[in-house]
């Protein structure tokens, strides 16, 4: 869920930052430790070496990856390394540059929640309402930020920087309860790079996919993967 110090498992804004931390620990070993099958300890730039199988000072290619609430995590981070960082989940927000990140090659986001509040649906189903969500989904977004200074789902602000993502893969059922599939769609045309949208005659949550549609989702995500890198 996240590395940072907290009482809330929930903020999402915070884990964004968390994966853009470890993106760069990876490169600079700051705050690293790798334990080997041998019990070997290395610490700093060798336990990087040691987790990445390759000295690459650089840093080799980086695609994030998200499921769900992953989404909101893996979107902020593209939204802070690319487009700028804003500090929502404190009670005066400020926003600095983007990090820029250039190992960072884009994201890769299933069941996922990158267009924002503008996109809930105007009769929400049975299982949104029942999670006390529904049409109060923004209420939700500004009470909590404002309250008690969590982020949990995005605001708009993941769309309005998503035309500088670099690349961008989605995949969603078509009955997802969670955002609708115009709001995929907004968030599919700004990405200007590569870019691939699926989708799947189910609901929300991958792991009630058909086993063969799980497949054929595992492997357009290879595909595009590869693609990407290369």
């Amino acid at each position: 869920v996240g590395i940072s110090s907290g009482y809330s498992d929930t903020n999402t804004l915070q884990q964004g930052r968390d994966l853009l931390a470890m993106i760069a620990s990876l490169r600079s070993g700051d705050g690293l430790r790798a334990i080997a099958p041998s019990g070997t300890v290395t610490k700093g730039l060798a336990a990087a070496d040691a987790v990445r199988g390759i000295k690459a000072p650089g840093g080799l290619p980086v695609l994030l990856f998200g499921n769900s609430r992953g989404t909101m995590a893996s979107g902020w981070a593209m939204t802070m390394n690319f487009d700028k960082s804003c500090t929502y989940d404190l009670p005066e927000i400020t926003c600095a540059p983007a990090v820029g990140d250039r190992t960072i090659k884009g994201a890769m986001l299933l069941a996922e929640f990158s267009s924002g509040p503008g996109y809930v649906m105007d009769k929400p189903s049975e299982e949104d309402e029942e999670r006390g969500l529904g049409k109060d989904r923004p209420l939700f977004i500004a009470g909590s930020q404002v309250e008690h200074n969590i982020v949990f789902f995005p605001s708009s602000a993941i769309l309005a920087g998503t035309s500088k993502w670099p690349a961008a893969f989605f995949a969603r059922g078509l009955w997802d309860y969670a955002a609708s599939l115009q709001g995929t769609m907004d968030s599919y045309r700004r990405v200007k790079g590569l870019k691939e949208l699926v989708v799947v005659r189910a609901p929300h949550p991958y792991e009630v996919w058909p086993a063969d549609e799980q497949k054929r989702v595992q492997d357009r995500l290879i595909a595009f993967a590869k693609g990407t890198i290369q």
